[in-house]
C-alpha cells in the first residue's frame, strides 16, 4: 500500500484492504523461493513443456501453493498472467449481472507496462504464450471439432451460432473461427445446408462487423490523442472513450420500408442509452455507411424508426464528415456539463 505521491506505507496481507481513498495498491516481489519458483515455471513452458510437466517439477521440488499441490489449472493461471512482466492489466475479464464470466480478448486489453518489477522478462513471457497456444490448438483438432459438430446436428436437427454456444462439450467460439472462419465454412464442411435467407442474414452480420472495426480504426486515426477504444458493457463489441473522461457508444441503424416511407431503425443497447451516440445509417448490404449523426442520447432505451426530417434527427448534428465527430461530441459534453452546473446551482 502506498501513499498518493506513491510513499511505502504497508505491505498488506492476505485479505487485508487499503482504508483511505487516496491510498494506491501496487504489487512488489515476493519472498525469493516464490520469485524463483515463477521464474521455473515461465522457462519450462517457454522450453515447451506443457502444464503437466511442470505440475509435476513443482512435486519434485516439494513446492505448495498455499499449503496445497499445484495442478494445471493453478500453473495455467500464472502463466497467463502479464503482470508476470511488471504489466499491469485491466479489463482481461468482463461480467454483467448474473451471467458467467467471460475472457476479454488480449487486443481489448488496457495495461500499463512496467509497473512494477518484472518477475520474468517478455521474450519469455511470450515464448510461454506461444506453447500454451499450441497446447489449445492440439487440443482440438480439426477432425474432432468437425465429429462434435456433426453429432449435435443429428441431436438438434439444426445448427446456429445459439445452439454451438448451448451445447456442452463443444469448443468456444473463438476456437471454430480459428480452425474454419465462419460458420459458413464449417456447414460447409459437414454438408450442412443453410436457409438462403439466414445466409443472407449472416453476411450482413460480418459485413457490419467488419464495417464497425473499419470505423473505429478510421476515428482513431483521426483522433490519437482524443479517441480510444474500450468494450461495451457485456463485452459484445467496441465503443468509444473520449479523452478519458466520457464514452460514446455506435448505434448502426438498419433501413427499412414501412407505410411512412424509407426509415432506419435504431436500437441502442439499454446500458448505452444515455451515453452520447454516434448514429450510422447503413445501406442494405451492411458494408457502407451512407450518413452519419452525433445525437446527445437515443430517447427510447426500445428500437426506435428514424426518418429523414425526424425531430430527434433535428436535434441531432449530421456529419459531413468524420473528421467533424470530435468537436460534435464535446459540444453535446459542454451543454451536458452546463446543464448539470445550472440544476445543481
Amino acid at each position: 500500500m502506498v501513499s498518493a505521491d506513491g510513499k511505502l506505507k504497508d505491505v498488506l496481507k492476505v485479505g487485508q484492504q487499503k482504508s483511505l481513498k487516496t491510498d494506491r495498491i501496487t504489487l512488489v516481489l515476493g519472498p525469493r523461493k516464490e520469485v524463483k519458483s515463477v521464474r521455473m515455471m515461465f522457462s519450462m513452458a517457454a522450453e515447451g513443456k506443457n502444464c503437466t510437466d511442470i505440475v509435476r517439477a513443482l512435486d519434485r521440488k516439494d513446492i505448495l501453493i498455499n499449503g496445497k499441490q499445484w495442478n494445471d489449472v493453478t500453473v495455467l493461471n500464472i502463466l497467463n498472467n502479464p503482470k508476470y512482466t511488471g504489466s499491469n492489466v485491466w479489463n482481461r475479464y468482463t461480467q454483467r449481472l448474473h451471467t458467467p464470466l467471460r475472457r476479454v480478448e488480449p487486443q481489448f486489453w488496457i495495461g500499463k507496462p512496467i509497473a512494477f518489477p518484472p518477475i520474468v522478462d517478455q521474450q519469455t513471457f511470450e515464448h510461454a504464450q506461444a506453447t500454451l497456444q499450441r497446447m489449445r490448438d492440439s487440443r482440438w483438432p480439426d477432425e474432432k471439432i468437425l465429429k462434435r459438430v456433426r453429432c449435435l446436428l443429428q441431436a438438434k436437427g439444426r445448427l446456429s451460432e445459439g445452439v454451438l454456444m448451448r451445447a456442452r462439450g463443444m469448443p468456444s467460439l473463438a476456437t471454430i473461427h480459428k480452425h474454419f472462419g465462419t460458420f459458413r465454412q464449417l456447414y460447409e464442411r459437414i454438408g450442412y445446408d443453410l436457409d438462403p435467407r439466414y445466409v443472407f442474414r449472416s453476411d450482413q452480420l460480418q459485413r457490419s462487423k467488419n464495417l464497425r472495426k473499419s470505423l473505429v480504426g478510421e476515428l482513431k486515426r483521426l483522433f490519437p490523442d482524443h479517441v480510444s477504444v474500450a468494450l461495451s458493457r457485456n463485452g459484445a463489441r467496441a465503443i468509444l472513450r473520449v479523452d478519458d473522461s466520457f464514452m460514446v457508444s455506435i448505434v448502426f441503424c438498419r433501413p427499412q420500408r414501412t407505410q411512412k416511407g424509407r426509415c432506419w431503425a435504431a436500437k441502442p443497447n439499454p446500458a448505452e442509452a444515455d451515453y452520447i451516440t454516434l448514429l450510422c445509417f447503413l445501406n442494405h448490404r451492411h458494408d457502407r455507411a451512407l450518413q452519419y449523426y452525433v445525437a446527445p442520447r437515443l430517447v427510447s432505451r426500445n428500437e426506435q424508426r428514424l426518418y429523414s426530417g425526424s425531430p430527434f434527427l433535428r436535434q441531432a448534428v449530421k456529419l459531413v464528415c468524420l473528421s467533424d465527430f470530435y468537436a460534435s461530441v464535446i459540444r453535446f459534453r459542454d451543454e451536458r456539463a452546463s446543464c448539470a452546473s445550472t440544476a445543481s446551482f
